[in-house]
């Protein structure tokens, strides 16, 4: 039984024997509903990294805008938040590109 500030919780009882039925079960749909691919299926679908300045700059974006948050804004601040909006616009322009190019290749 659980205690918290006096109060008396029962807990259910877990059946342990179902646990690994239900656990398999589940495994077996993720196999059932994703196909597996061969070497040659795979080599049409090629998967591309995003590359680490973009991961970088995202970052490095959010930290930009703590000077606004902590309302201590300098012109530096305001500069940096423009080139970094500058910035993740073109990341987001990068990725929709390679999510299309993504896509014309599954049909």
């Amino acid at each position: 039984m659980a205690s918290a500030v006096g109060v008396q919780v029962p807990l259910p009882a877990l059946n342990f024997c179902l646990v690994p039925k239900v656990l398999t079960g589940m495994n077996q749909h993720q196999q059932m509903s994703k196909p597996s691919l061969s070497g040659s299926e795979s080599a049409k679908f090629p998967a591309e990294k995003t590359p680490l300045w973009e991961d970088a700059v995202v970052i490095v974006s959010i930290i930009v805008l703590w000077p606004a948050v902590l309302r201590r804004e300098t012109i530096f601040s305001r500069i940096a938040m423009l080139v970094s909006l500058i910035l993740l616009v073109v990341i987001l322009f990068r990725r929709l590109k390679r999510l299309h190019r993504l896509a014309g290749h599954e049909h």
